[in-house]
C-alpha cells in the first residue's frame, strides 16, 4: 500500500483519537482477534461497520477466522513446485497448460545449447515460469511472429533469455516451460499481452464440504502479468459473471475502461464462468487435504483450466476501500475461529510463517 501507517493513523483521527485507537486495536484483538495492520487497511475505527461485518474480514496476520490454518505445511510443495503441481493436475485430469519442458541443473535442459535448440525446435507460443516464482515475478512470455519468439512485440535473442534465468549463477534457475494457452478472444479483448485469469478462492467447512469464496478477474497492463501487485486491473462480477466493478491498483482508482486497450471494463461478460467455478470446486475436491486454495484459471477458446493454485493467498485486494469481507455469514458459520489466546498449530499455516524455509 502507498499510504503509510502514520497516514492511516492521522485518517483514523479524523473518527477516533490517538488514545482511542489504541485502546480501539486492543479491543478489537482481543473480540475478533484482528491484527493492528488489518485495523488501519480495513478502517474500522469506522462507525457505519458492525462487529459481526468485521470479525468475517480475513487477514493474513491473523483474524477472527482463518482458514490457512487448514493447510499443512507438509503440502506446501505440492503448489509452490509448478512442476510437482503441473503433474498432478495431469493425474488428477484437471485441465491445465501443456507442459514441454523444465530448465535446472536437476532437469531436462541444463545448457544454452540445449536451450536454444529447444526454441529452434518449438516454433509456438510458450511461457517460461520459475519453479518457485510467485507474483509473476520472472515469467517470460514468448510470442512466435514473422519466425521468431518476441517478447510483447519486440524480438528477443535466446542468449538474453537465458542470461535472465542464470539470474548471475553458475548453473540455470529451475525454470518450467508450458504451452503459451490460446485464450478466449474476449478476455484477449481486455488486454491481449497478459493471460489475464481469474482467482476462484475455495474453503473446506467443519462439514468437509468445499465452498466458493469468490472470485475475481485480473486483467494485466503494461507488461505481461495480470498479478494485482504489478499494477493489475481488478474486477467484481454478479452472480452470472458480469461485470459491474473496475479498480485499476496502478493508479489506485475506479475505472470503467482499460487505460491502455480502451476496452469497455462494466459489463463484460466473463465466459464460461460457471464452468469455471465448477472447475475449481472439482480442483478442490482432487486436493481434499487442503482447507483453502486461491486458483488461477485462464479461459482458453476450449473451456477454463487451472494455471495455479494458491495456499497462502492475499485477499488484501478484495476487502479493501469499503468492500465487503471475503467470508460470507453462511460460510462464516459452518469455519473454525481463532481466539487471540489460543496458540498456533506450526505443523500449518500460520501468521508470518516464512512458506520459502520449511523443510518437508
Amino acid at each position: 500500500m502507498k499510504d503509510t501507517i502514520f497516514s492511516e493513523i492521522k485518517r483514523a483521527s479524523k473518527v477516533k483519537s490517538l488514545f482511542l485507537q489504541i485502546f480501539d486495536i486492543i479491543r478489537h484483538k482481543i473480540k475478533i482477534n484482528t491484527s493492528p495492520i488489518d485495523y488501519y487497511r480495513y478502517e474500522f475505527y469506522r462507525n457505519d461497520i458492525t462487529w459481526e461485518e468485521k470479525s468475517r474480514y480475513l487477514g493474513k496476520r491473523c483474524s477472527n477466522f482463518y482458514p490457512y490454518q487448514n493447510n499443512s505445511v507438509r503440502f506446501v510443495s505440492l503448489f509452490d513446485n509448478k512442476y510437482i503441481f503441473s503433474t498432478m493436475l495431469s493425474g488428477f485430469g484437471i485441465p491445465h497448460p501443456k507442459l514441454l519442458a523444465t530448465i535446472g541443473e536437476d532437469y531436462q535442459i541444463k545448457t544454452f545449447e540445449q536451450f536454444r535448440t529447444f526454441l529452434e525446435e518449438n516454433k509456438m507460443d510458450m511461457v517460461l515460469k520459475p519453479l518457485d516464482g510467485s507474483g509473476g515475478r520472472g515469467v517470460i512470455v514468448l510470442n512466435f511472429k514473422n519466425n521468431n519468439h518476441c517478447v510483447l512485440e519486440g524480438p528477443c535473442s535466446s542468449s538474453g533469455m537465458w542470461e535472465q534465468i542464470m539470474a548471475g549463477k553458475k548453473s540455470p534457475h529451475p525454470y518450467l516451460i508450458e504451452e503459451r494457452i490460446d485464450q478466449d478472444d474476449s478476455v484477449s479483448m481486455l488486454y491481449p499481452y497478459s493471460l489475464n485469469t481469474m482467482r476462484v478462492i475455495t474453503v473446506k467447512t467443519k462439514d468437509k464440504e468445499w465452498n466458493l469464496l469468490g472470485a475475481r478477474l485480473r486483467v494485466g497492463q503494461k507488461g505481461q502479468v495480470d498479478n494485482l501487485g504489478a499494477g493489475g486491473i481488478q474486477l467484481r462480477f454478479d452472480d452470472s459473471g458480469k461485470s459491474w466493478f473496475a479498480y485499476d491498483w496502478a493508479s489506485g482508482k475506479e475505472i470503467s475502461r482499460h487505460p491502455i486497450t480502451k476496452a469497455e471494463l462494466i459489463g463484460f461478460q466473463v465466459p464460461q464462468y460457471h464452468e469455471a467455478i465448477a472447475l475449481a470446486l472439482k480442483a478442490s475436491e482432487k486436493f481434499s487435504f487442503m482447507g483453502t486454495v486461491g486458483w488461477d484459471i485462464g479461459f482458453s477458446k476450449h473451456g477454463p483450466m487451472i494455471i495455479e493454485g494458491n495456499i497462502f493467498y492475499d485477499c488484501l485486494y478484495w476487502q479493501l476501500f469499503g468492500q465487503p469481507p471475503l467470508i460470507p455469514p453462511d460460510i462464516a458459520g459452518k469455519l473454525k475461529r481463532h481466539r487471540w489466546w489460543q496458540r498456533w498449530d506450526k505443523t500449518a499455516m500460520y501468521p508470518n510463517c516464512n512458506r520459502y524455509k520449511i523443510k518437508g
